[in-house]
C-alpha cells in the first residue's frame, strides 16, 4: 500500500511538473528594454530604457503595450535615447499594438523599409524630434493613434514624418500641440506616393498642421479637421491629389473660402477650395447679391456647390428679419462652383448675405 502510495504521488508530481513546463514554454518571454522580438511580445510591465527600447525585426513580428508605457530613461537635454520602438526592414507585416504609451525619445518610432507594417492604438508623446518616423515603406497604416507634445528639441520636428514611401495610411488620429520647429510640420510628408489621411483632427499646433512637398503624388485627403495651428493649416505642393470633405481656414497652395471675412464688398474668391467654407457680403435695400462658391480647383470627381445660405444682421449676426426675395441658386458644372443671387426685400435696412459651399 505504501508503496503504491508513493508511486501515486510521484506520479502526480511529474505530472504538475509536465504542466508548469508547458505553461512556461507557451508564455511570451518577459519584455526588456533592448529585447528583440522573435515573433510576439507582450509587456507585462512599464520599461524606462537608457537605450532604444524594443526592436521588431522578423517577418510578422507583433509587439503588444498591453497598457504600458516604454520612456526614455533621460530627458531630451540629457541625451534622450534614440527610438522607443525599431522597426528593421525585415520587419514586414509587424504589427504594434496598444493601448500603450511612447514616451521621451528622440524618436518615438521609427520605421524604415517595412512593408505593410501595422500600428494601432497607440500614444506617442515628449518625442525631442519626431514621434514617427517612416521611410522607404508600402502599405503602411497607422489608426486610432495619439501624438502630442513632440517635436520640441529640434528644428524640423514635429509628430509624424513620412519620408519616400507609398500608400502610407493614417486613419483617426489625433496630432495635437506638437512644435514643429522653422523646418517642420505636425503632419510631414515628404515623397509620399498616393498616401491617404483620413478622419483625422490636426489642431493647434506649433507650426504647419500637415505638409505635402513637391514630390508627393496622388494623396488623398478625406474627412480632416485641420485648425488653430500657431503656422499655416496646410501647405500644399504636391500633385494630383484629391481632397474631399475636410476643414481648414489657412492653407497655403490649396485654400478654402475664408471663415468670416470682414463684412463688405466681397473679395475675389480663392482658388481650390477644400471641404467646406463659407462666403458672405452686405447686400443693400432693395438690391440684389450674387455669391459664387470657387470652382473646384481640379480636383478629380469633386464639384463645389451651394448647401446653405441665409439673410443675417450685419451688426449681431443674428438671423434677419426677412429672407431673399427672389433667390436663385445655380448648380456647379464642370468649369464653375455653384452660385446664388438674392436680393434684399428690405426698404430701409442692409442684410449680410451667407452661402455655405462644400465639395460634393
Amino acid at each position: 500500500m505504501r508503496i503504491a502510495a508513493l508511486a501515486c504521488c510521484a506520479a502526480t508530481g511529474l505530472l504538475l511538473l509536465a504542466a508548469t513546463i508547458r505553461a512556461h514554454a507557451g508564455r511570451a518571454p518577459s519584455v526588456r528594454c533592448g529585447t528583440v522580438v522573435e515573433e510576439e511580445a507582450i509587456l507585462d510591465r512599464d520599461l524606462r530604457c537608457d537605450g532604444s527600447g524594443v526592436t521588431l525585426r522578423n517577418p510578422r513580428s507583433v509587439l503588444q503595450l498591453n497598457g504600458h508605457t516604454i520612456a526614455s530613461g533621460r530627458s531630451c537635454g540629457d541625451g534622450a535615447a534614440a527610438s522607443g520602438i525599431i522597426v528593421e526592414g525585415t520587419a514586414d507585416d509587424a504589427q504594434i499594438l496598444g493601448p500603450g504609451l511612447v514616451r521621451g525619445f528622440v524618436t518615438g518610432i521609427a520605421v524604415a523599409d517595412a512593408v505593410r507594417v501595422q500600428i494601432r492604438d497607440l500614444r506617442v508623446t515628449d518625442s525631442c524630434a519626431l514621434g514617427l518616423l517612416v521611410v522607404g515603406t508600402d502599405g503602411m497604416r497607422v489608426r486610432d493613434g495619439v501624438f502630442h507634445r513632440n517635436g520640441r528639441g529640434s528644428d524640423e520636428g514635429g509628430a509624424i514624418r513620412v519620408e519616400q514611401s507609398k500608400r502610407f495610411f493614417l486613419d483617426g488620429t489625433d496630432v495635437f500641440a506638437n512644435a514643429t520647429g522653422p523646418k517642420g510640420a505636425a503632419l510631414d510628408l515628404r515623397d509620399c506616393d498616393h498616401c491617404r489621411i483620413v478622419a483625422n483632427r490636426i489642431v493647434a499646433n506649433d507650426g504647419p498642421g500637415l505638409r505635402l512637398d513637391q514630390e508627393s503624388n496622388g494623396a488623398v485627403l478625406e474627412r480632416n479637421v485641420v485648425l488653430d495651428q500657431r503656422g499655416t493649416d496646410i501647405v500644399d505642393r504636391s500633385n494630383d491629389g484629391t481632397y474631399v470633405f475636410n476643414l481648414f481656414e489657412r492653407g497655403d497652395g490649396l485654400r478654402p473660402p475664408a471663415l468670416w471675412p470682414p463684412a463688405g464688398a466681397r473679395a475675389a474668391a480663392p482658388r481650390g477650395p477644400s471641404g467646406c467654407g463659407t462666403m458672405n457680403t452686405i447686400v443693400a435695400p432693395l438690391t440684389t447679391a450674387v455669391i459664387e462658391c470657387p470652382a473646384a480647383g481640379g480636383i478629380r470627381g469633386a464639384r463645389n456647390g451651394v448647401v446653405a445660405y441665409r439673410l443675417l444682421n450685419p451688426f449681431s449676426l443674428q438671423p434677419f428679419a426677412a429672407s431673399c426675395e427672389p433667390a436663385e441658386v445655380r448648380a456647379a458644372d464642370g468649369s464653375r462652383g455653384g452660385a446664388i443671387r438674392c436680393t434684399n426685400p428690405n426698404r430701409i435696412y442692409a442684410a449680410l448675405l451667407e452661402v455655405t459651399c462644400c465639395l460634393m
